[in-house]
């Protein structure tokens, strides 16, 4: 054999030796180049893992606070929520499109509810859906002089006024309390504006801006009540205005009829016995608290029998 023969025969006897060192059947070299090549396989998904997370993760914006209807929704009014890019609600609206639109409170929304076409948008005339005949008016009202500021959108009022309806002065005793709007459909419920105004000079740079739709206009405890009225009953608020109105919630059972009631200084403060004021209530609250448990036990699939209808006198 010749030396250049015998040079490859070396070369190629050590590169079979190095290889035959690591891959050999039963060697500890096999071993050490298995293990080392599923550690890097391991690694190598881990990464991938890691990428196609970070590549599959999207942004879409909840309400982190409860807005009242008609309120106009700010983009400081939504929180990001985080979740993989299937899980993005296709109707949910991005906080571009709150930032350049003016979007507004269709309806009383909660925290957490998305934003969406069919729950906000443009604000909408307050009279969109009211009958032919009615107008919009306001009156005012302080807390304590109406049913403790909780009077909500949708409920139905009445207010009574004080006043001397043959004098000036109210001198005699002449002074009475008369219902003088019945069963009055309440549009919307904003605090005073003074209030708002006044909040918004203190806090310079806030969100408190004194706008009648703004969130700063329905953060506390409301005093200014927009109603539907014919235009006789809008008159009647123009005559009551700075008087001393009370309201109350209607009743249950209003809106049947014309109404009369009124009480002066004299019969109030006369020799007549006072009845029971609560008569009739004990009996009808306790049939609405039956009627609930016999529908919670109708939806469990309990058979329920009918129960008598109890009626209330006073």
């Amino acid at each position: 054999m010749s030396p250049a023969a015998a040079s490859n025969a070396n070369a190629t006897g050590k590169k079979k030796g190095f290889l035959s060192g690591i891959t050999s059947g039963g060697g500890a070299g096999r071993t050490v180049f298995m293990a080392a090549t599923a550690m890097g396989l391991m690694a190598v998904l881990v990464t991938a893992g890691i990428l196609g997370t970070a590549a599959d993760t999207a942004t879409y914006y909840v309400l982190n606070a409860d807005v009242a209807a008609r309120t106009q929704i700010t983009p400081d009014m939504l929180k990001a929520v985080t979740t993989s890019t299937e899980g993005v609600p296709t109707a949910a609206k991005d906080l571009v499109f709150v930032t350049y639109n003016e979007v507004f409170a269709k309806y009383s929304l909660q925290a957490n509810d998305l934003v969406t076409s069919s729950n906000a948008g443009a604000l909408e005339s307050i009279n969109k859906d009211l009958p032919a005949g009615f107008v919009v008016a306001s009156l005012m009202a302080p807390p304590e002089d109406a049913v403790a500021g909780k009077i909500r959108r949708g409920d139905y009022i009445d207010a009574y006024a004080v006043g001397a309806p043959n004098s000036a002065t109210g001198a005699g005793g002449n002074t009475i309390s008369k219902l003088v709007l019945h069963h009055m459909l309440v549009l919307d419920v904003t605090v005073s504006p003074s209030t708002i105004t006044a909040a918004a000079g203190q806090q310079a740079g806030s969100n408190l801006a004194p706008g009648p739709e703004s969130a700063a206009a329905r953060s506390g405890i409301p005093s200014l009540y927009t109603v539907a009225v014919t235009p006789m009953d809008a008159a009647k608020i123009s005559v009551i205005r700075g008087k001393s109105i009370f309201l109350t919630l209607s009743s249950n059972d209003a809106g049947k009829g014309p109404v009369d009631v009124q009480q002066g200084l004299q019969k109030v403060f006369g020799s007549d016995p006072v009845g029971d004021s609560g008569a009739g209530t004990a009996a009808a609250l306790a049939a609405g608290k039956q009627a609930a448990a016999d529908a919670a036990a109708r939806a469990a699939g309990k058979v329920v029998s009918p129960r008598p209808i109890a009626t209330a006198t006073r």
